[in-house]
């Protein structure tokens, strides 16, 4: 079983009462154990698809309307939305592969 220290005051009384610490470990050792191809694909679809055409979107934009800060916003939540979605693909990745 995983060791983790994410709640404050975990080695208090109550806290051990309650067994959450148990529950903790449990989680994690069934989402290690189901990961499929079906979670790795919300993420690659985000990195190869969505994160991109915000991109795009912010830099070859036409219309004069809009400010030019919500495309350059765009663009900074495309990068956004390919590292954070990149790096939790990578973690996922990690959490199967754990030897």
């Amino acid at each position: 079983m995983y060791k983790r220290c994410i709640l404050p005051y975990q080695n208090t009384i109550s806290f051990n009462v309650l067994n959450v610490n148990l529950i903790i470990n449990i989680f994690y050792e069934y989402a290690r154990s189901n990961i499929t191809m079906a979670v790795y694909s919300i993420n690659i679809f985000h990195v190869l698809f969505v994160g991109p055409l915000l991109i795009a979107i912010g830099l070859y934009h036409d219309h004069p309307n809009f400010p030019q800060f919500i495309w350059q916003l765009l663009v900074i939540l495309g990068i956004g939305i390919i590292g954070y979605h990149g790096w939790l693909a990578w973690t996922k990745y990690n959490a199967v592969n754990a030897k």
